[in-house]
């Protein structure tokens, strides 16, 4: 066995570097997180995804730090996952990492499972190495790891699976979007009665719904209205206008509805719009097809942009939509849901987006002969230099970046926009990031949040799952 003390600093000798070295060749893992948020779980988490690693969780719950999708991702990891909720006087502390492979078992213990813990702060830290070839590190590497999983024989550590999860959030243990509406009635409705003032605007209501009558001989308003004949059918025809005893008489020509009854006109009419439901209907629509929408912009980015023109096709007046298949070597738009925003840290700048969406779309991301490697901190980077407009599209907000960037770490898993303006916008769990790419170098990203409008629409854009995780993306 073997204690070392190592010390991290401005990059050097972090945990998540001993973290994503130990995990190459790795059997089983055991997180054992009395304090850990869903920044750290995603540095552990994308080192599992597509593994065959053996994965055991024990966390410590609060209201602060545990979101519903971080613990709905660990039950895709594994089933072995315990919680103890520590919105209790007495809390669970500790916070251990294990990673056991075929010759040898380190264990880690830090001060929380969190990103800025274990990438940015300056801490100090505890690794133990067993070495399993040997029989008495081996013995003793057992017995600390069986005392260090038998906390999920007290009573306290609950097994944790998606009906105890919607607990923890119906009785509010863990953060969650979600919303509580309460309506109280007021006494009319509750004994059956509408109020006075009810009542009046009833009948102001009524009122401003009566169709005012216009008197055709004095109106100086001329009505000049184009109607296209391939839309409508055309029902009737003024040929002459006729005064007799101070009455307007017109003169009806139609050869199908001139001798009808208005009973006999009701029916045609219905006949028509069952017609056009029918024709609705008829229409296929893919879920996975997609419209392309260049323009549907929150607001114009002020950024100078050499915007191509496309030739409009107009057949007959007619308007003309248009619904074709995605092209993955064309898409200008991805949408994404977001995780809960960290509370300091690298990430407050960033937006990450998973290598395997990446991959999906390559030239979205552009890495090509504009991009350069760069050694930061240590670690080898990819990167390309960026324009970026931020919008809040609740509250209008915007900021330009001009010295954004788009960065992909040698070994990491997801790629990342980073930009300084990205802590200015605030956000919740389940907002969209809808990011757009105007130009080569020039991005346009909406931070869409659940409260408006504008969510609904997005977020059934939003129809692919991402891997190990309950959130969406889409493509345009």
């Amino acid at each position: 066995m073997q204690i070392n003390l190592i010390i991290q600093k401005d990059g050097v000798n972090t945990i998540e570097s001993k973290i994503k070295e130990n995990f190459k060749d790795a059997k089983k893992v055991y997180v054992i997180g009395g304090t850990i948020k869903e920044t750290g779980f995603n540095i552990i988490e994308e080192e599992l995804l597509d593994t065959d690693i053996s994965s055991y969780f024990i966390f410590g719950i609060d209201k602060k730090n545990t979101t519903k999708m971080m613990l709905e991702a660990a039950l895709k990891l594994t089933k072995n996952v315990y919680y103890y909720i520590n919105n209790s006087e007495i809390e669970f502390n500790s916070n251990i990492i294990v990673i056991e492979n075929a010759s040898s078992a380190k264990i880690y213990f830090v001060d929380s499972i969190s990103e800025a813990c274990l990438r940015d702060n300056i801490c100090e830290y505890i690794e133990i190495v067993y070495d399993l070839k040997d029989k008495e590190d081996k013995k003793e590497y057992k017995e600390k790891l069986k005392s260090i999983i038998s906390l999920e024989s007290d009573e306290r550590f609950l097994v944790l699976n998606k009906q105890t999860i919607e607990k923890l959030v119906n009785d509010k243990e863990i953060f969650s979007t979600r919303q509580y509406n309460h309506t109280v009635m007021s006494i009319s409705e509750l004994i059956g009665k509408k109020s006075a003032e009810e009542q009046e605007v009833k009948e102001v209501e009524e009122k401003s719904n009566e169709i005012p009558k216009i008197d055709l001989d004095f109106s100086d308003i001329d009505l000049d209205i184009e109607i296209p004949e391939e839309e409508i059918v055309v029902l009737s025809k003024v040929e002459n206008k006729k005064e007799k005893n101070d009455d307007i008489e017109l003169e009806v020509e139609e050869e199908n509805y001139s001798n009808l009854s208005l009973d006999e006109y009701s029916d045609e009419v219905e006949k028509t719009n069952e017609l056009y439901d029918e024709e609705l209907e008829d229409l296929d629509f893919d879920e996975n097809d997609t419209l392309d929408i260049n323009n549907l912009l929150f607001e114009k980015a002020d950024v100078k942009l050499e915007v191509k023109k496309e030739e409009e096709k107009v057949q007959n007046d007619e308007p003309v939509l248009e619904v074709k298949k995605l092209k993955l070597n064309n898409v200008s738009n991805l949408i994404l849901e977001l995780p809960s925003r960290p509370s300091k840290g690298q990430d407050l700048k960033n937006i990450k987006v998973p290598n395997y969406i990446k991959q999906m779309i390559p030239e979205f991301f552009g890495f090509n002969e504009n991009s350069k490697n760069e050694n930061i901190d240590g670690a080898m980077y990819k990167v390309r230099d960026i324009e970026i407009e931020i919008v809040n599209a609740k509250t209008g907000e915007k900021y330009i970046d001009r010295t954004a960037r788009i960065m992909l770490k040698q070994g990491q898993t997801y790629t990342t926009f980073t930009t300084e303006e990205m802590e200015k916008i605030t956000y919740l769990e389940g907002d969209i990031a809808r990011i757009i790419k105007l130009s080569d170098n020039v991005y346009h990203i909406e931070i869409i949040p659940q409260d408006i409008n504008e969510y609904k629409i997005w977020s059934k854009v939003c129809n692919q799952n991402m891997k190990s995780s309950t959130r969406k993306f889409g493509l345009m």
